[in-house]
C-alpha cells in the first residue's frame, strides 16, 4: 500500500485579513510561489499538524466556510 504524503492547509494574511486559503505539500515552496505570482500578503499561517491530502481538502473546506458565517 502506498503511503499517503502528509499535506497542510494555509491561509495567506494581509495584517489579521485571510487573503487565500489553499492546501500544500510544503509550505514553504508554495509560500515563494505565491511571492514570485506577485500577491500581495504579509505572512503565510500554517496549521500545524501535516496530514493526508484527503482529510487537508475536508479541513480547508471547513475552515473556509467557517470564516465566511
Amino acid at each position: 500500500m502506498r503511503r499517503k504524503t502528509p499535506t497542510f492547509n494555509y491561509d495567506l494574511k494581509n495584517g489579521s485579513k485571510v487573503i487565500y486559503q489553499g492546501i500544500t505539500q510544503d509550505p514553504t515552496v508554495r509560500e515563494k510561489q505565491h511571492r514570485q505570482a506577485g500577491q500581495k500578503f504579509t505572512h503565510m499561517v500554517v496549521y500545524p499538524l501535516p496530514d493526508t491530502s484527503d482529510r487537508a481538502k475536508v479541513d480547508n473546506r471547513r475552515h473556509k466556510n467557517a470564516s465566511r458565517g
